[in-house]
């Protein structure tokens, strides 16, 4: 949604793609790049495996198990293709550009699900089959500037939808080590976590301006941060040794998602004061 917010702003592609590298450079290097340098280390990674890594490209060349932050590979990709899809999916044609765009995603995913099944399984698949998610987000984004969202229905949709493709899969399919059992069963998990999503917006919207609510607000905030710092922690932990010999709830609270909160919050504030910084300097110099 907030691609769509930043677009409509001025529609400047440049100026998109600025924002874009803006809010995800900055928390990759002070955040990434530490932590997957630990995570190298500890687990022994080559020089080549720590290049791809600090540079996102381990996704593209190592696959879904050569890395632990596919979510920033593969957005990066979609962050560059947004400006080419905001248009046809803003005009007075955008169901059909909607519907047309996922009809293509979901072909192209089956049919490497059929005919190339051990790469579906072992490379792309993780970031290629969440396009939909994106693509939703994007209309959401669309139809709030315009007044027009209906969460409640949406909500609907999307259960009816998760319990038939579920169904489906558990029904017609080998299972989830198929490529196309892991097809179906990705798309279901879309529409039970979009289902989730316009729940939540719903029971937002009830919820009193209290603690509860800006600690909501708050670690929606910092969403990228807590991605990449837990995703790179849970790899610390478990090639440290320590998911071992303390492989409990309790100690991943301690090791993994505490910390993983506390860096984030940090590293979000760390962001900000480099960003005021940066904006009373451009005023100075403009002066």
């Amino acid at each position: 949604m907030g691609l769509y917010y930043s677009m409509s702003r001025d529609g400047d592609v440049r100026s998109f793609y600025g924002r874009r590298l803006n809010r995800i450079l900055p928390t990759f290097l002070l955040i990434g790049w530490p932590l997957y340098l630990i995570r190298g280390v500890i687990g022994g990674d080559t020089v080549t495996e720590l290049f791809l890594h600090l540079s996102t490209l381990d996704f593209w060349v190592l696959g879904r198990n050569g890395t632990a932050t596919w979510y920033v590979s593969f957005i990066l990709l979609l962050y560059l293709a947004y400006p080419f899809l905001h248009r046809p999916l803003s005009g007075s044609r955008w169901v059909m550009g909607f519907l047309l765009v996922n009809a293509i995603v979901f072909a192209v995913n089956g049919l490497m699900a059929v005919f190339c099944e051990d790469f579906f399984l072992n490379y792309w698949e993780m970031g290629q089959t969440r396009i939909p998610v994106f693509l939703v987000g994007m209309i959401m984004g669309r139809r709030e500037m315009a007044g027009k969202a209906n969460r409640t229905w949406m909500a609907a949709a999307s259960l009816l939808a998760f319990l038939v493709v579920y169904r489906i899969y558990d029904m017609a399919t080998g299972g989830y080590g198929t490529g196309t059992g892991r097809l179906l069963y990705r798309f279901s998990m879309i529409f039970l976590a979009l289902f989730i999503s316009f729940f939540v917006c719903i029971c937002n919207d009830w919820i009193p301006d209290n603690i509860l609510r800006r600690a909501f607000l708050a670690i929606g905030s910092v969403s990228l941060e807590l991605y990449l710092s837990h995703a790179l922690l849970k790899g610390v932990f478990s090639r440290s040794g320590l998911q071992q010999s303390h492989n409990t709830p309790l100690y991943y609270l301690l090791y993994v998602v505490l910390p993983a909160m506390v860096i984030s919050f940090a590293a979000k504030r760390k962001i900000s004061i480099y960003d005021k910084k940066k904006i009373c300097y451009n005023r100075k110099r403009n002066i």
